[in-house]
């Protein structure tokens, strides 16, 4: 689809419009191989700076990032360091936002898209799509963990239960221990909390599922990848409720 050139530079990655302007009007930007300093014209490829071509930006995105401890799901410079300092300056241009959040200390799957249907269908209170987490615990569980998990908890300064969750705690002795945990909502430091309400304290959180797809194994924190449209149609899915 074409757009103006100084769009087309701004959302490749040039800067705001404003940059973008003052490179075509210093001469460094050509067209087919010839220079052109109107900002207004209409193009849709072939344009490079300083001799280098420029790739069109993409109409939207779907990423797929695993999501390392220590980096905050916010756009507050006060919260830094953030996950917008992982990503392409792009990604904020083309509007791409995580769909569902991750805090600081819990690490693992992250879907990030400009797709809005997509967000749509993976965070709506009422999809109720399934997210896994991998928990490393300290403490003694409540011999009635599992059923509590199975029928909701009421969480301190809340006056609704939890929906049904499951919880398998794998048997071991030692201080920490480990336990897979499947939700069905997203509270606010729900796995934490639902966790101190039957007598454990996280350790470490890692999320590696939601509704039908796996944290791809290959892809170390920190790392993202486009996903494929296979995995996309997998995500949109009835799986994935």
């Amino acid at each position: 689809m074409a757009e103006r050139l100084d769009a087309f530079l701004s959302r490749a990655g040039f800067g705001s419009r404003r940059d973008a302007k003052a490179l075509i009007k210093a001469g460094r930007v050509m067209v087919n191989g010839i220079n052109v300093k109107d900002p207004g014209v209409s193009v849709s490829s072939g344009v490079s700076v300083d001799s280098k071509p420029v790739e069109p930006a993409p109409d939207g995105l779907w990423v797929i990032l695993n999501k390392p401890i220590g980096i905050a799901c916010s756009h507050d410079p006060t919260e830094a360091p953030l996950l917008d300092e992982l990503l392409p300056p792009v990604f904020r241009r083309l509007g791409a936002e995580p769909a569902g959040r991750l805090d600081r200390d819990t690490s693992g799957l992250l879907v990030i898209t400009s797709d809005g249907a997509l967000i749509q269908r993976l965070t709506h209170p009422k999809r109720h799509v399934t997210k896994r987490y991998q928990v490393v615990f300290e403490g003694t569980l409540a011999e009635d963990a599992v059923d509590r998990f199975k029928n909701g908890i009421l969480l301190d300064g809340e006056d609704e239960i939890t929906r049904p969750a499951r919880i398998e705690v794998e048997s071991g002795v030692g201080q920490s221990q480990h336990a897979t945990i499947w939700l069905r909502e997203g509270r606010y430091h729900q796995v934490r909390r639902m966790l101190a309400a039957v007598g454990g304290k996280v350790v470490a959180l890692h999320r590696d599922r939601v509704g039908a797809f796996d944290l791809p194994s290959d892809l170390r924190p920190g790392e993202f990848r486009d996903l494929s449209e296979k995995e996309i149609e997998l995500l949109l899915s009835d799986e994935a409720t």
